[in-house]
């Protein structure tokens, strides 16, 4: 495990769910279900950070200090421009308690907390109050960057006190065990399980699960990868097709979305023997999107939220313009920023 190769169905992957994201919040009827998008990106980064963990740590080169820099390069630059540049915006438009209240969103926004401010003052995610707070979607970020600060100790202490051989399993139990919990919180206390961690944590170790059985798999026949790659497909789309607002969630609806991307990744794993939506989901054009995903799932929301405030309806042009002006903000941040700062050894 010297390298984690780059596969680019999973920058497809990521515009598949970006783009399920985009066209649920921009009003599409025919996505009722695409908030879907975010359990898919939890369930590929834990994939991919658990991967990476791994890898140093069988090498012995982990350290927080790395991985904490690389985090740091990755998410913040780029956060910290949407916060700014959105609340220079909402400056013009909203009332004087709301932005005081938005300054407080952007500052746990960026210390990694505004999913417990906004599980706080909401009625809930789908809530009429929810929808005009332009700073919304950072809870989903808030959440991963909890699981980051938590997991590599984890990790460690796995591999301190734990047989290698027993790691994947005990992540496995973990994954069920969270799964009832958030089925329990989904129903008992709604608001809290969409928000918080405890909810989510079972889509997040789905992934990092994955991580460490993938490696042991043996190479699957191409059929069964065409199989596996289109049963996972089609799971992602039913639920987004299917699923509503006043469905329990996460729980097990978020489970089934979260199974069928580790369908998709376990169907890709072998380069030269990818499943059909495999290849499909490695087409130039999504793999951009998927590049840019992380910016685009930063910028349109914020477009959103403030046009809600407004109560601005979201016609035909108007839902043209949210899409095509979070696209192009989108490939600015990327190439400005997001690439710009990768490459930026801070703190040497």
């Amino acid at each position: 495990m010297a390298s984690l190769a780059y596969r680019a169905d999973i920058s497809g992957l990521r515009a598949v769910a970006v783009l399920l994201v985009l066209f649920f919040h921009v009003g599409f009827q025919t996505f009722p279900g695409g908030f879907v998008g975010v359990d898919v990106f939890f369930v590929l980064s834990g994939f991919l950070i658990t991967s990476i963990i791994n890898r140093d740590l069988i090498n012995h080169t982990f350290t927080y200090r790395d991985f904490y820099l690389k985090r740091i390069r990755r998410i913040l630059p780029v956060l910290l421009f949407v916060l700014a540049t959105t609340c220079i915006m909402a400056w013009f438009v909203i009332f004087p308690g709301d932005y005081e209240r938005l300054m407080q969103g952007a500052g746990l926004s960026f210390l990694s907390f505004s999913n417990f401010y906004f599980n706080n003052i909401t009625d809930g995610y789908w809530g009429t109050k929810a929808e005009s707070i332009p700073l919304l979607h950072t809870w989903s970020l808030s959440v991963e960057e909890q699981f980051y600060l938590l997991w590599p100790a984890i990790m460690i202490g796995l591999f301190a006190f734990i047989s290698q051989q027993f790691h994947r399993w005990i992540l496995l139990g973990a994954t069920c065990v969270l799964l009832l919990l958030s089925e329990y919180m989904s129903i008992h206390a709604p608001n809290s399980a969409y928000y918080l961690l405890p909810a989510r944590a079972f889509e997040l170790i789905m992934g990092a699960t994955l991580a460490l059985f993938l490696p042991k798999m043996r190479k699957i026949d191409p059929t069964v990868n065409h199989l596996l790659s289109l049963i996972g497909f089609t799971g992602i789309i039913f639920t987004a097709l299917t699923l509503s607002k006043s469905d329990v969630f996460p729980g097990v609806n978020a489970a089934i979305v979260c199974f069928s991307t580790v369908l998709i990744l376990i169907s890709g794993k072998d380069g030269d023997n990818q499943g059909v939506v495999n290849r499909l989901l490695s087409n130039p054009a999504l793999v951009f999107i998927g590049l840019i995903s992380y910016s685009l799932y930063l910028w349109h929301w914020p477009i959103i939220g403030l046009l809600n405030y407004m109560a601005v309806d979201k016609t035909v042009s108007v839902q043209f313009a949210i899409i095509s002006s979070s696209i192009l903000l989108s490939i600015f941040t990327y190439y400005a920023i997001e690439q710009k700062f990768r490459s930026v050894y801070i703190f040497s």
